[in-house]
């Protein structure tokens, strides 16, 4: 697999793999409310620059809590993203335990919406991407 590194910040890098159609996100250190706003308006942008539908969304290296931005990311960024085009967003957990009660406010808010799945491997992430199909939503 290769990938086209598509931006590089102090927050986070974003690749492409035109292969798979995947977007790479790799969020880094600790994050405020305006790292993750102007994070996941970046993952927006190039999402619909390069018409994928799938998301690796890597918070292995966050270490902190970010809990500020949570709900805004479940009501305002998600579904921005779907309503882009977004189908699979695979989210890989960071080990640090504020980061993980981050994620889990944010998943609450969001009511275990199926196109959204958490992992704990990488390969394992990218492996359920390249495999899924559109979701059936009732």
């Amino acid at each position: 697999m290769e990938t086209e590194v598509l931006f590089n910040s102090k927050n986070i890098d974003i690749a492409y793999d035109s292969e798979n159609r995947i977007l790479y996100v790799n969020w880094k250190g600790y994050q405020t409310v305006d790292s993750v706003k102007a994070g996941c308006d970046k993952m927006l942008e190039l999402l619909r620059k390069k018409s994928c539908n799938k998301m690796l969304n890597d918070n292995r290296l966050v270490t902190g809590p970010w809990q500020g931005a949570a709900e805004w990311v479940a009501n305002n960024w998600f579904p921005r993203m779907y309503a882009a085009g977004l189908q699979h967003l695979a989210w890989i957990i960071s080990p640090n335990a504020f980061s993980q009660l981050s994620i889990n406010q944010t998943l609450a808010a969001m009511n275990a919406d199926p196109r959204t799945q958490t992992f704990g491997d990488h390969e394992v992430a990218k492996r359920w991407l390249i495999e899924a199909k559109k979701p059936q939503l009732v």
